[in-house]
């Protein structure tokens, strides 16, 4: 009788290691893709902050032409141009 205790004991015993190996594996597998999902979007966001840090700096520049243009030019009234057909009209 205690033998056969003992002999179920083992089978589940052994039965529950292989089934925490293969989760572990799982584990493993899924820590190492998050990994390199990481290592990719850090890399994505070094991108877009130096394309940031550029597009900050050409918005600079614009403004700084825009304020360097003489007054009339900044309060020009904008009338629409004529159509195509107003044009070539007779």
């Amino acid at each position: 009788m205690a033998h056969g205790l003992l002999e179920e004991y083992n089978l589940r015993l052994e039965s529950e290691l292989r089934s925490r190996r293969y989760t572990a594996k799982m584990l493993q597998g899924y820590i190492q893709a998050q990994d390199r999902q990481i290592e990719y979007e850090e890399k994505l966001l070094e991108e877009y902050k130096n394309k940031l840090i550029k597009l900050n700096s050409i918005g600079e520049e614009i403004e700084k032409h825009r304020k360097n243009m003489p007054q009339d030019v900044n309060n020009i009234d904008m009338t629409p141009l004529p159509s195509a057909g107003d044009l070539f009209a007779r």
